[in-house]
């Protein structure tokens, strides 16, 4: 609520509800000139004018923009990942007919007196332990930010993002990616800040590692 209440004053692409790795006004100081060049005035943000309609209800763009970004993400990142780690991760429940119930639904019935996950809710009582409708909503995230500061996932990003094979790469600046790193290592803290930067150091480190893997490979090796 804090990030997505406050920081629309600073990143208004932020307003979309989307967590911005990148924002336009941090654009100069992260990617070289060239790479900027190589953008010839791109805007990510307007790939999202091809779901989100002028005249939308509110709910009703919401519910489309994350249909078309935030759950692919989850399919391809999470649940295709975790299958293949043996990773039994929380995915929703996906299914074409279930749904287009869904989109059929009105949001006054889903969220039934402000209450997350009415339906579901109310077709399980009876039949779920009665304690599991009055806890509350837990997160599951991913300690990046401890992980990051120590032991062989330090060093892992610390070789993709100091190394000088990603400087030679052009993309990122050299100067902002160690000064992003060298920060977080100083922290030493669990804060939703320090998450947020460790998120950054991490899309970063995915991008380098992309070009490693299938770029600079001339035969990419199977994965089995």
């Amino acid at each position: 609520m804090l990030y997505f209440s406050l920081f629309p004053l600073i990143h208004p692409e932020v307003g979309y509800g989307l967590f911005i790795m990148t924002p336009r006004n941090r654009r100069q100081r992260r990617f070289t000139p060239d790479f900027l060049a190589a953008m010839d005035g791109y805007e990510p943000l307007d790939e999202i004018a091809r779901f989100v309609q002028p005249g939308m209800a509110p709910a009703e763009a919401l519910q489309a923009l994350y249909l078309k970004t935030y759950l692919p993400t989850l399919l391809i990142q999470e649940d295709k990942m975790g299958m293949a780690h043996s990773l039994e991760a929380r995915m929703p429940l996906c299914d074409n007919e279930l749904i287009g119930l869904a989109l059929s639904i009105g949001l006054e019935q889903k969220l039934h007196r402000g209450t997350l996950k009415a339906i579901p809710r109310a077709a399980m009582r009876g039949e779920l332990p009665d304690i599991l409708f009055s806890m509350p909503k837990r997160g599951f995230p991913t300690p990046f930010a401890r992980w990051f500061r120590q032991g062989r996932p330090r060093d892992l990003i610390e070789d993709l993002l100091l190394s000088q094979r990603s400087a030679q790469r052009g993309i990122f600046e050299p100067t902002h990616v160690s000064d992003l790193f060298i920060t977080h290592l100083k922290s030493g803290k669990d804060t939703l800040l320090d998450y947020a930067r460790a998120n950054e150091l991490y899309s970063l480190a995915a991008v380098e590692l992309w070009f490693r893997t299938f770029i600079d490979q001339a035969k990419p090796s199977p994965v089995c």
